[in-house]
């Protein structure tokens, strides 16, 4: 890693046209245009109070109305900036507007008059995007000797946002999010390595998280991403600051949330969050791989989703087995997992989206039993009251598909139109169901709705045993082998047929070595079979008598000895393996 192909802080504010008075900025590696045209004034301009000063300002412009300020502050008709005592705080014909890509901010800098020793005034605006704040208004954010710098909320600092979450990048492709913009609930990230232990990040997707309905104290209502702590809850970027591309480098969609809680008291920072969404079609909708992986300085939030969503729509929908509950698993083993074994019987699953309260009725891989006011063939019926019935999917249309976590996906059409006004009319509601092993034996098995998306997804937990372990294993073809488990193993060659091979070659070259010496010398070859011989032949004991000497002949100091002497046949057979000893 190193910092040398990073972007400098100047490299990332120069301007991609030359500074003039029409207010607009064009970022050249994002392709956006900035306009702050409209926050010119005609006839009047901005004030800002602050203690007892005030301060009169426009913008891209020299002060529409600087003999009509307050009698303390008749100013100069080219400053773009006043302050108390009717001082040039910055010259509209200084003013240039350039872009802070790493804090997200346009600013505008402006020089002015000097004071008493000479010293130049200076004046920076910072503009944060914040759609909900319309044009917005200046405050005064701190003073530094001679320089003053000044924040201002407005919709105009916003890049143009993406359709509903959705964007078509350069190759053609089509990309859309929606499927995870909750309506009811948050997702929410834990991760004690980069949080304190009690914190956790609630996020909305192209949405701030009190879309959810459910207020989260301490964030703003713009919040598209907050940051729960033990003290306080802070926002790490808004949704109406939000941006979504394509990154070809990446190989995925970052979402970018901006203009969060102040994070740096010092240089005036501010929070924003990147999450970098991962194409995996093999995961679902990916709720156990949203990760935080690192937050720099303190202030920039990076977020990792794997996910089905961030795959382009055309290619989203991978392979999938039509009208069947058997689905194949991923894994190497050939596992078959079969769903009618999930429930025979209708269940029903309480459920809320806003204010509204469910009841939704649902029998997987067949027709629900009861009617419920719903079409025929229904698999899913959504229920509100004892009046309102929707069919949310049908036993006749549904996909599934195994997950690469274990587990299977299924999704299924209905035949009721989306409701949402921000939603193609032609859409239905849609069930998504993702079947998921339990945790453990604790675990209680059976459906849970999770949420409602912006395009009428209803989304379902389901816990079951069904899809934990293999319920329909493969016949083995032949010449096969078997895992330590006794399952089924890929074919091919096992560790035992392995080692057995390198036994084999190991001894035919142990007799190739063999032979060759043999032919060449009859001499060995004599020495060899008659080893043959011996190591065939049965151990004999030989025959021994013994006589005793006298200490004198043996000139031996303990007076006796034994003397042994070999007779008979086991003689011979001692004198000829001293022969062949001697050879």
């Amino acid at each position: 890693l190193t910092s040398a192909v990073c972007p400098s802080a100047t490299s990332t504010k120069a301007p991609t046209e030359p500074p003039s008075r029409d207010c607009t900025y064009t970022d050249l590696m994002s392709g956006t245009l900035y306009n702050l045209n409209p926050l010119k004034t005609k006839t009047s301009d901005y004030t800002v109070a602050s203690g007892s000063d005030s301060f009169v300002l426009n913008v891209c412009q020299g002060l529409r109305a600087p003999q009509r300020q307050p009698t303390r502050l008749q100013c100069d008709k080219n400053a773009m900036v006043c302050g108390t005592g009717s001082t040039n705080l910055g010259s509209a014909a200084s003013a240039k507007l350039t872009y802070d890509r790493m804090e997200r901010r346009l600013r505008m800098e402006a020089a002015g008059g000097t004071d008493s020793s000479g010293a130049r005034f200076k004046s920076t605006i910072y503009f944060y995007c914040k759609r909900s704040a319309g044009v917005g208004t200046p405050q005064l954010e701190m003073v530094s000797g001679t320089h003053y710098y000044f924040s201002w909320n407005t919709r105009y600092a916003c890049a143009p946002m993406p359709g509903h979450c959705t964007i078509k990048a350069k190759n053609s492709s089509v990309y859309d999010l929606q499927v995870l913009q909750r309506m009811n609930r948050y997702w929410e990230v834990a991760d004690s390595k980069h949080l304190e232990k009690s914190g956790s990040l609630r996020i909305n997707i192209c949405s701030p998280v009190k879309n959810t309905r459910i207020a989260e104290e301490g964030c703003p209502a713009d919040a598209g991403i907050c940051l729960v702590r033990s003290s306080d809850s802070v926002s790490l970027g808004s949704a109406d600051a939000s941006s979504l591309k394509f990154s070809a480098d990446q190989k995925a969609l970052v979402l970018d949330y901006t203009n969060g809680f102040v994070c740096d008291d010092v240089k005036k920072r501010r929070a924003y969050t990147t999450i970098q969404f991962k194409c995996d079609p093999n995961v679902g909708l990916g709720t156990k791989h949203v990760v935080l992986t690192s937050v720099e300085n303190g202030c920039h939030y990076i977020i990792e989703w794997r996910t089905i969503a961030a795959c382009p729509v055309e290619l989203s929908r991978r392979n999938p087995i039509t009208g069947s509950c058997k689905v194949p698993g991923l894994d190497d083993v050939k596992t078959t997992y079969d769903l009618t074994q999930v429930t025979s019987q209708d269940v029903s699953v309480p459920g809320t989206s806003g204010d509204d309260r469910y009841v939704f009725f649902l029998n997987p891989c067949r027709t629900l039993q009861g009617s419920y006011n719903c079409d025929p063939d229904v698999m899913v019926c959504q229920t509100k009251g004892q009046s309102s019935s929707y069919t949310i999917g049908l036993s006749t249309e549904f996909d599934v598909w195994p997950l690469l976590d274990g587990g299977v996906e299924m999704r299924s059409n209905g035949s009721t139109p989306c409701h949402h006004s921000n939603s193609d009319k032609t859409m239905k509601k849609q069930t998504i169901i993702e079947f998921t092993c339990p945790s453990d034996e604790t675990e209680k098995e059976g459906p849970v709705f999770l949420y409602e998306s912006s395009q009428c997804h209803y989304v379902f937990s389901w816990t079951t045993k069904a899809v934990c372990n293999p319920i329909e294993i493969v016949d083995l073809p032949e010449g096969g082998g078997s895992n330590v488990d006794g399952l089924p193993s890929k074919g091919g060659l096992n560790g035992g047929k392995v080692f057995g091979i390198i036994v084999l070659v190991i001894v035919i070259l142990l007799l190739v070595v063999l032979t060759v010496v043999l032919v060449r010398s009859s001499r060995r070859r004599a020495a060899f079979f008659a080893a043959l011989k011996w190591c065939g032949s049965s151990p004999k004991t030989p025959a021994y008598k013994y006589s005793m000497l006298k200490s004198e002949e043996a000139n031996d100091e303990s007076g006796e000895n034994l003397n042994v002497f070999g007779t008979g046949k086991a003689a011979e057979d001692e004198e000829e393996d001293d022969d062949l000893l001697d050879l």
